[in-house]
């Protein structure tokens, strides 16, 4: 495709895990002029200090004043900021007003000062919900986020203000993000073990949404599933198993009622290659997520984290939710996290 020269692009989220590589490979492609929106905080000016080539604006996306002023002269918007899981769930007013507000306020501003762009949106694989006992996944599958599921909610009602917009619109669903930075929150153990799990790269990921503005006329209004692809795929114990070797943690030995059989999300996605048939954006597997976590490691750091491999996972159990539930042993939050406990 031909690109048109000196496109402005403005990019939500760019210090997320996805949003950053999108802002890497943005800098170093000729033809477009680069404008961020992120939070005005001192971590985040500290990440994009090194970026010298693109104009910040700092700023809430529940601002209008804020989003209306990053949207001037943009041709498209990249959106990917979010307040995502675990604080989604916990904090529901502040993921509504970002999420969705947000996305609101992208539109509004986008229909005043550029009706003909375009917005590519990532959405999220949680909007289809518990999938462990159907797990292929659509994007013309029913959207039926899990209960408790907040972000999901969010996701769709975003999705939701796009289609009715009037504006050019492609909306990415994406799977599993595992990043360099990837850390395990309590939502680690909300992922039944037997799910099966397609993950993408962050890197591919970033890819996608940058490769995707080659392709506007032909993602226009349509709505894709973005997964790493067939050599992503694998179960989430198989997984769990391999990079708790790597990080030296040895083995996933937490009692089975620590972990949630159901009401989470995640799956394969059968249609995985419509979208990568158009951009051509995958080229890690699984095997090249685990060769960067390997990377990250040096020798001292391993034999420390084996030496304290026992203490580290007894932490991580307190995260768990669905233990705290099972042990309480009934009421709405064992309902949320199990069905039938083999004992």
């Amino acid at each position: 495709m031909t690109r048109q020269s000196h496109n402005r692009i403005l990019l939500t989220g760019p210090t997320g895990s996805v949003g950053y590589e999108v802002l890497k490979i943005l800098s170093r492609v000729h033809g477009f002029r680069i404008r961020i929106l992120d939070q005005d905080k001192k971590s985040v000016r500290r990440i994009l200090s090194s970026f010298t080539n693109i104009e910040k604006v700092y700023g809430q996306l529940n601002d209008k004043a804020i989003v209306n002023q990053a949207c001037k002269e943009v041709d498209a918007v990249i959106h990917l900021g979010a307040l995502i899981p675990p604080r989604a769930d916990k904090e529901t007013m502040q993921a509504w007003q970002t999420n969705v507000q947000g996305t609101h306020n992208v539109i509004e501003a986008m229909q005043r000062h550029n009706p003909g762009g375009s917005i590519i949106y990532a959405s999220s694989i949680s909007v289809y919900g518990d999938r462990v006992k159907n797990p292929w996944i659509r994007v013309s599958d029913p959207l039926l986020p899990s209960k408790g599921d907040y972000y999901a909610e969010t996701k769709i009602e975003a999705e939701n203000l796009l289609r009715e917009s009037g504006l050019k619109w492609t909306i990415f669903r994406v799977s599993a993000v595992m990043g360099s930075q990837t850390k395990m929150s309590s939502l680690f153990f909300h992922m039944p073990l037997d799910t099966s799990l397609e993950i993408v790269t962050a890197k591919d990921a970033g890819r996608a949404f940058v490769k995707a503005l080659d392709y506007l006329p032909e993602l226009n209004h349509k709505i894709y599933n973005l997964s790493g692809g067939p050599d992503c795929r694998i179960l989430y114990l198989d997984f769990l198993k391999k990079v708790f070797a790597i990080k030296g943690l040895k083995r996933p030995d937490f009692p089975r009622e620590a972990f949630a059989n159901q009401n989470f999300h995640c799956g394969y996605y059968s249609d995985g290659s419509d979208l990568q048939e158009i951009i051509r954006f995958q080229k890690d597997n699984l095997a090249d997520y685990y060769n960067i976590l390997e990377q990250q490691q040096n020798k001292l750091s391993f034999s420390l984290i084996q030496f304290l491999s026992p203490v580290i996972k007894k932490i991580l159990l307190l995260k768990s939710d669905p233990l705290k539930a099972f042990r309480q042993g009934s009421g709405i939050h064992f309902k949320r996290y199990f069905n039938i406990i083999e004992k």
